[in-house]
């Protein structure tokens, strides 16, 4: 549940709910501490084979054998980039602390989003704007690496087709 209180804490209702259901440790609600959060890894999910990392990997046969989700069906890849577009968006608005970091991170699966769709030069240059806004980032080597990989493999071949 997200709270506006602090990761690590429940909303009131929730808290109520909870007892109701004679829940006495609900669990951490740091994974998915606010919308933006959420809507980035069902993006992550959305688009990669064992992306998310909150989710119990496949061995490494498994995955190969399966596609990745967003190329069984068309919309799967824009709903994916819309989520993230809607999580800068509340990044920018709502995010105080963690601006910079979580805006660098989510520009990143963004990135990934659109070059897997094939829209390499698009996420090259979302890439780049996050490094002209935020140039002394702690995610600039992060940045820098998928920058690289983006340009000398094509990402679209990635991921495996239905």
């Amino acid at each position: 549940a997200y709270s506006r209180k602090g990761i690590e804490e429940y909303a009131e209702g929730d808290e109520k709910l909870a007892e109701e259901l004679n829940i006495t440790s609900p669990g951490n609600t740091f994974f998915f501490s606010s919308p933006a959060d959420l809507m980035r890894e069902s993006a992550k999910i959305v688009m990669q084979v064992d992306a998310s990392p909150h989710f119990t990997r496949l061995g490494s046969s498994e995955a190969d054998k399966m596609p990745c989700p967003f190329t069984l069906d068309p919309s799967y890849g824009k709903t994916a980039v819309r989520w993230l577009e809607l999580a800068l968006a509340h990044i920018a608005k709502h995010e105080t602390t963690y601006k910079e970091r979580e805006t660098m991170r989510t520009l990143q699966e963004l990135a990934r989003a659109l070059a897997l769709q094939g829209r390499t030069e698009e996420a090259v240059a979302k890439l780049q704007s996050g490094l002209d806004k935020y140039p002394k980032s702690d995610e600039f080597d992060d940045v820098e690496t998928l920058l690289r990989e983006l340009l000398e493999s094509p990402p679209h071949t990635w991921c495996k087709a239905k």
